[in-house]
């Protein structure tokens, strides 16, 4: 069974891209993942509950990323088995710019067995499209959350930056109040310097017609 698609993310390319190949981003966004660890570069071993119609269960799946061209393209591939049955999908992903935002062109085929298979085939590719569309819309929120991240980040280097500057700007005006502190010093002190000197040449002046008479 095929699906195919295009999606609008209002994000950039760059960032819709990396949440399609972080680990992190894909356990939110794949439908029904409860837990994935990396095995390999690029593979990981997933824990995911699904189903289809009243046929449902746990599976233990592997994730892969194949044909990884980033920004632009990338392959995911899960393959799970569990008590219902097996269900392998592989969906491949185009992206481009639009208007601000990012266009993904999705082409995918899904193949399951065992009592999953049994729910007929109607139901299974409303259920894969179903989950499609869950998947868009878990990856749209990761961008914007990101996006949300980088904005608060830009916001605390500002208001960093703007402390620092306040504090160099304190910093100078101590400098500058200590300078006008010496100088004033200095020209206190040269004041009673002379103050002194003129003391010492009034004494002097005094002393002299003394002299004088008794000569």
């Amino acid at each position: 069974m095929k699906i195919e698609g295009t999606q609008k993310i209002e994000a950039p390319r760059d960032r819709v891209f990396a949440a399609l190949v972080d680990p992190a981003a894909l356990q939110k966004c794949i439908p029904g993942c409860q837990h994935m660890e990396q095995t390999g570069e690029n593979e990981y071993n997933a824990k995911l509950k699904a189903g289809v119609g009243p046929v449902k269960g746990i599976f233990t799946a592997t994730v892969s990323l194949l044909d990884i061209t980033a920004p632009e393209h990338y392959k995911l591939v899960v393959d799970g088995k569990g008590q219902p049955g097996f269900a392998k999908g592989t969906g491949e992903f185009n992206l481009t710019e639009e208007d601000g935002g990012t266009s993904i062109q999705y082409t995918g085929e899904v193949k399951v067995g065992g009592l999953l298979a049994s729910v007929g085939q109607r139901m299974i590719q409303a259920t894969a499209n179903m989950l499609a569309g869950r998947f868009f819309k878990a990856l749209e929120a990761e961008t914007l959350e990101a996006e949300t991240l980088d904005i608060e980040t830009v916001d605390t280097e500002t208001m960093d930056a703007e402390i620092i500057d306040a504090e160099t700007m304190d910093a100078e005006a101590l400098d500058a109040e200590a300078s006008g502190t010496e100088t004033l010093v200095m020209e206190m002190v040269v004041s009673e310097t002379s103050v002194i000197e003129i003391l010492d040449e009034e004494e002097s002046s005094e002393k002299e017609p003394t002299t004088s008479a008794e000569n």
